[in-house]
Formats: structure tokens, sequence, C-alpha cells
């Protein structure tokens, strides 16, 4: 779905930042309470497993978001986001986040959309990967 990031109502409070390329957006170490709409960018989100291994689990560019699940559920242990290019980023604090989605049924349909394409995308990996043999899937993990 196409929504213009640029029309966010007079009355929503936002920060635009700039991140330089290779900086970190969301650290895992704290809680985050924004949402972040890429501007224009690449960002790529990591696992960072207990042992030092590294997934590079999901690649954002403009238009799409993040953040989004730790304003919208329980669940508030952020992944670490990391600009691939330099970044352009509108943060929007939860409470501006709600009270738009309050107000503004497009910006609700924008993000139910971002939200269901992750999942499908997710959906598709794993039975993707559910298919593959060992070998397969071994290789599938060194090239991500």
């Amino acid at each position: 779905m196409l929504y213009n990031i640029n029309d966010i109502p007079i009355n929503i409070n936002f920060i635009e930042k700039i991140y330089p390329k290779k900086s970190t957006i969301i650290s895992p170490l704290k809680k985050n309470n924004s949402l972040f709409i890429l501007v224009s960018c690449i960002a790529t989100v990591f696992y960072e497993g207990k042992n030092g291994e590294v997934l590079n689990v999901y690649e954002y560019k403009a238009g799409e978001f993040f953040g989004e699940l730790e304003i919208l559920s329980d669940r508030n242990e952020p992944l670490h986001v990391i600009a691939k290019t330099d970044c352009v980023i509108k943060v929007i604090s939860k409470e501006n986040v709600l009270k738009w989605m309050k107000e503004d049924f497009n910006f609700n349909l924008y993000l139910i959309n971002g939200i269901c394409n992750k999942l499908l995308d997710d959906s598709d990996e794993l039975v993707r990967l559910s298919l593959m043999n060992i070998k397969q899937r071994y290789f599938c993990s060194i090239e991500r």
C-alpha cells in the first residue's frame, strides 16, 4: 500500500534524524518506544546471538518502517538496526503514533499492510528453509 509519509498531520510531533552509514539506529541494549519511518535510505536489522553470531534478519528501504513491534505489543526487546546507507528517518513517539492511528484510517492501513508484508516474508522464508536439505540450509545460513 502506498502512503505519503510526508503527510504527517501537523498535530503529530516527530523528529527527522540523519543517521550516517553504519551507525546504530536502534540498539538491542535499550528499550524502544518509537516508530521509525525511512525517508531515504536502507537499514538492516540484525539478530545477535549469545555467542557472537550475527544473522541479517530484514532489510528496510525508503517508505518502510520499523519499531512498531515494541509500540503495538508487550514485547519491548528490539533487535539491532544499523544504517546500511546514509539515512533520513522520521522518528515518532509511541504516544504520537497512537494519536495518529486514532485520527487517520489510511495510516492504520499503511501500518497493517507493512506488518502483514513482514509476516508473509517471514512465513515464505520459513517454508523455503523447511523444504531445503541440510546442505542447502547450511549454504543459505552462510549467505545470510
